[in-house]
Formats: structure tokens, sequence, C-alpha cells
């Protein structure tokens, strides 16, 4: 099998308004090096900008913070044989923030997360182009002479990679889920920090919390495949069906403590493993033909 290592879109990307969402895929404001061809993002069903309201079995699920931990991302192509096939590995680990659509990668980078040459990263820096007005009043915090509003920010865009590929047709996504621990570069206060999932909501108004640890390997088959050409980019979603999360899960029936009903391997175990099989069948690798960050399933 011939593993080729993807590259990151080297521009100075930083803190900035107006990214993710349904703009979150599209490469119109990123400077690509020269020989990309393909662009991987993630996609959300039903996403919004506050919180993330979900119609799961009639009844309203409503997730504040969605957080998710991912090792390890592979593309391959299709063939007949293990040893014809090409396999794109993209090392992480990446935090993917499922409710505000965005993904910041902790592992090896070639995006320019440091746009003034600080030493501070742009996540952690409050005036990212080094120009004396913080970031918060600063229209342009990268200094790319593209607004904030119209530009495309290292952590807060839907990206998790650019890339260049060999031809051919991709057929499978295969994404390593594992815990992100405090040695990896997460911020130890964050919730996800030695967890593989966290996510915090409220089901028919009853709060809840969603807490895993486990490593999960979810392997996805597109038969149809995405076609990668030279001379054009071509854009993976890596899709995540939220409400088919909650399939089949009446929390409403679940034991809480202290009035919030806990997922995880100590509480409500049998909802938990329900949980964690939806999360495995819910995922899926779509085509954006048309470069909006938008599946064209949902287009």
């Amino acid at each position: 099998m011939r593993k080729i290592n993807g590259f990151l879109a080297a521009c100075a990307l930083t803190l900035a308004a107006g990214c993710g969402g349904s703009n979150g895929g599209s490469s119109d404001n990123l400077n690509l090096p020269a020989g990309t061809n393909a662009l991987l993002s993630v996609y959300v069903s039903g996403s919004g900008p506050a919180a993330l309201t979900l119609d799961a079995g009639g009844k309203t699920v409503e997730i504040t913070t969605a957080l998710m931990g991912l090792s390890e991302v592979k593309l391959r192509t299709a063939s007949t044989t293990d040893t014809e096939a090409t396999e794109l590995s993209l090392p992480g680990p990446f935090i993917v923030d499922l409710e505000a659509q965005t993904v910041e990668n902790l592992g090896p980078s070639h995006i320019d997360d440091d746009a003034d040459d600080d030493g501070i990263e742009d996540s952690k820096d409050s005036d990212d182009d080094g120009d004396g007005t913080p970031d918060v009043s600063d229209s342009d915090d990268d200094g790319d002479g593209v607004a904030d509003e119209d530009d495309y920010v290292m952590d807060e865009c839907s990206i998790v990679d650019a890339l260049e590929l060999p031809a051919g047709t991709y057929t499978k996504i295969e994404a390593k889920l594992d815990k992100i621990e405090d040695g990896d570069g997460i911020d130890p206060a964050s919730p996800l920090a030695g967890k593989s999932l966290y996510i915090e909501g409220t089901f028919d108004g009853t709060p809840f919390v969603v807490t895993a640890d486990f490593d999960e390997e979810f392997e996805v088959v597109n038969p149809a495949g995405i076609v990668v050409e030279d001379g054009s980019i071509a854009s993976f979603i890596l899709s995540f069906n939220l409400a088919g999360w909650f399939e089949g899960i009446d929390l409403s029936a679940a034991e809480t403590e202290g009035g919030i009903v806990l997922l995880d391997s100590g509480h409500n175990s049998a909802l938990f493993e329900q949980f964690r099989d939806n999360v495995k069948a819910t995922m899926d690798m779509e085509n954006d033909s048309d470069d909006d960050g938008i599946p064209d399933s949902e287009d």
C-alpha cells in the first residue's frame, strides 16, 4: 500500500470572525500551495450559529458543546487489491468542534498559525498581526488584506487539510476517534482534555452530558467515490449526522444525578453503548462539487 503524506494550506491563517458554518469548506479565500488538488472539511447536518437544535425521534435535542478528538484521518482510493491502493494519512490529533464546525490541528502542520512570528499561536494571541490593534478591534486580524468577515482562519473554519493527492477515485475515509491528552497540546481546562468525546446539551429540556474515553476507528465507504484530478480542486466532506446519534435513545427514562443525565461507561451504560453504536453508524464521506462547504446531498 502506497502512503502519501498530506500537506496543509501554507497561508497565514489567524483568528477572525466569519468562518465555518456553511462556507467553511470553500477555497475562495485560501492561498493554497501549488499542486493542491483536494480539500477535506467537516460538516454537521442542521448546524446553527448559537446552538445545535435537533429533532431526534420527536424529541428536541439542543447541543451547546460538542467536541470530538481524532488522532488520525485517512483517505483511500478504490482498488481490487491492497497493494494497488493509494492511502493518504493525515496525522493529528485534531479537535473537531461539531457545534461550531471548526477543526483545530494539534499535530504537525504547515499552516502558519503564528502570523506575527511572536511565538504565540494565533488561537491564543490577542494581536495576531502584531500591528498594535487588538484582534477584537481589528477588521483584518492577520494583515493579509482580506477582511475578517471574508477570511478563512486557523482553528475557526471547517477545513481539516489542503492536499496534494495522486489522481484517482477515492472511495474510503477512515477516522480514529481517540483521547486527547494534555501532552497533545490541548488546553487542560477544555472539557475534552483526557477524553475522545464530550457532548453537552438538553433533551426535551433535561440537561445531559455525554463523555467518552474510548478509542474507535470509523470506516466510511462511498461506492461512487470522489474523483481527484490535477488542475482542479476536489472537495471531500466528512459529515456528521448528530440527530442520528440520538436515534432510539430516550433520555427521559435515564437516571439523573443532580438533575443531569450522565451518559458514560459508568452511568446509564446501556444507553451509552447505543449512543456509541449510533456515532459509528452516522458518519459519511460526501462530495462538495460546487465547493460551498455543503455536501451535494444537502445542497
